[in-house]
């Protein structure tokens, strides 16, 4: 509570200048759910942005981690039942279940799994992210094959920078997402909805 305590001063502070919104990037843990729906209640919270950063039964698969077909399937079903649950916002990075199959190579699962995703964000007008934080690290999302079949679907994309240090907020690799972005000819929105 002490967080919501200092962003709360933070508001107060610059109101009229800055338009905060609280929010974060949260994990699909079934026992955190209440949580979530607390902040929001008592604490005004308005965006949860879904990261499935580790995934399983119980968590026990790090999302980052070289992966086969079977656990990279289990991503997208997990972040499909994610999506449903109505509780988020935006899916940050969807494609970081790609990030350590198959030494890169975009086959016929990372397809099905990428469609599996999409399919949800489409159902439940979910928009995916087209994330920086990838590109200035070298992973293996964001994903150029998955943005071409996203175009399958109607999605809203939004670009981010999903800087961990404020230096990182508007730099050159969000400049190459967008410039990603517009190669494949998609326009991504400026502010969630």
């Amino acid at each position: 509570e002490q967080f919501n305590y200092d962003l709360d001063e933070a508001i107060d502070k610059y109101s009229g200048k800055i338009d905060i919104i609280k929010g974060f990037e949260c994990e699909h843990y079934l026992y955190s759910l209440k949580d979530y729906e607390r902040y929001r209640a008592k604490f005004g919270y308005k965006i949860f942005v879904l990261g499935q950063h580790t995934i399983g039964k119980h968590k026990e698969y790090d999302s980052f981690n070289p992966k086969d077909k079977d656990t990279l399937l289990m991503y997208a079903n997990e972040s499909a039942e994610a999506i449903a649950s109505g509780i988020y916002t935006l899916f940050a990075h969807p494609d970081l279940g790609l990030n350590g199959y198959n030494h890169g190579i975009f086959d016929k699962y990372a397809e099905k799994a990428m469609r599996i995703i999409y399919e949800a964000c489409e159902k439940y007008d979910m928009p995916v992210e087209i994330n920086a934080n990838g590109l200035r690290h070298g992973a293996d999302y964001p994903s150029i094959d998955a943005l071409k079949i996203s175009k399958d679907y109607k999605l809203r994309y939004i670009v981010n920078s999903d800087c961990h240090r404020p230096e990182f907020l508007a730099d050159e690799y969000v400049q190459k997402a967008y410039d990603i972005a517009k190669e494949l000819n998609i326009k991504p929105i400026l502010e969630l909805k």
